[in-house]
């Protein structure tokens, strides 16, 4: 398996530690191993952020930031302090990175306030550059095939499931 990731990431700066982790998560989906070439796409960076601020806000341990985030643009914009729509618009659009910048600074501090190492990578973000795999192995017996995805499919996961 590692064999077949590593053919496809070498041009894309990805060090060998996150290729570990990307092993790591793959096992711990139960994937035995990709049955076919790796493609690598590069996300769009809206879509990115979207579903990266989704995560953050859905983490018990980003919850404290949240509000202290929140403190500060009504701290920093009082005259929109009372209008809900623009402080959730502005935190949408500042938190990511704002995020980034607090844990960072937190990390350089001496004590490190106890930032962990699930916060540290929260906060940094994903990869836009995702690798996929046409065909899985699940679990050692189960083979998944799974269809390209293309904007005129309905909003579900489909697959076909064939015997392996």
């Amino acid at each position: 398996m590692e064999k077949d990731v590593l053919v496809c990431l070498p041009g894309l700066g990805i060090c060998q530690e996150q290729r570990r982790e990307w092993f790591a998560i793959l096992s711990m989906m139960g994937v035995s191993k990709p049955l076919s070439g790796c493609t690598v796409s590069v996300v769009d960076r809206d879509l990115l952020n979207q579903a990266h601020l989704y995560v953050l806000e859905n983490m018990e341990e980003v919850l404290p930031y949240i509000e202290q985030h929140m403190i500060h643009i009504k701290t920093a914009y009082p005259k929109f302090r009372k209008r809900t729509k623009w402080l959730q618009d502005k935190h949408n659009s500042t938190f990511i990175q704002w995020l980034r910048f607090k844990v960072q600074s937190e990390l350089n501090e001496e004590d490190n306030h106890g930032v962990s190492e699930n916060l540290r990578w929260l906060a940094a973000g994903p990869n836009m550059a995702v690798p996929s795999y046409r065909s899985y192995l699940i679990k050692g017996d189960v083979r998944i095939e799974c269809e390209p995805f293309t904007r005129e499919m309905p909003n579900v996961d489909t697959f076909d499931e064939a015997g392996g």
